[in-house]
């Protein structure tokens, strides 16, 4: 199988780091780490979104949205977004506009306790950004060709070329059974 471009996503969970915000509440301080493009290429927008917490075996969507940030990685791959979050059990939502987002249910968030979330990997090919990964990618990736579009880029090379389309045509190829829509659900 072909090397597949996708970001492993690791959000570190800084408390305690001031007031900010309502009493008793503490800044959630998100770090992004991606695992896999090369330093250099990553530069690119990650939206972070903090629902109340829905049950882990509902298949809707949640429905309140309490916070919205962006974590804007540079070109070393990094980023951090602060959020003021009092404890509780929530869903983090993860999007990146040319992966498939990732929906984190039931996440207990104590200020207290510093530590890790991990995203796991989100899949690249949704050039489009409508969080699938279809023929309208591939159409979206066609007319982008030999340009440097950043949605159509999915290697991030700079250019539109024959290595994106093959990354995307790999998505699509059933035999290697990834996802093809999502959000997909965690844990």
């Amino acid at each position: 199988m072909r090397r597949l471009v996708y970001l492993c996503i690791v959000l570190a969970i800084v408390s305690g780091c001031g007031g900010g915000g309502p009493a008793g509440n503490k800044s959630l301080i998100v770090k992004a780490q991606p695992q896999e493009f090369t330093a250099g290429n990553m530069h690119c927008n990650l939206v972070l979104k903090v629902y109340n917490a829905t049950s882990s075996s509902s298949s809707t969507f949640p429905s309140t949205l309490l916070y919205t940030t962006f974590v804007i990685l540079d070109d070393q791959g990094v980023g951090s977004a602060v959020l003021s979050v009092p404890s509780g059990v929530y869903d983090i939502y993860v999007k990146e506009p040319t992966h498939l987002s990732v929906l984190y249910r039931s996440w207990v968030y104590n200020p207290n306790s510093p530590g890790t979330l991990n995203f796991g990997t989100l899949y690249a090919g949704d050039c489009n950004n409508d969080d699938t990964v279809n023929q309208l990618d591939l159409s979206y990736l066609t007319s982008k060709w030999n340009t440097n579009d950043p949605l159509a880029d999915i290697n991030r090379d700079g250019i539109v070329n024959q290595k994106d389309m093959d990354i995307l045509n790999a998505i699509l190829d059933p035999v290697n059974g990834l996802p093809t829509g999502g959000p997909i659900l965690l844990p």
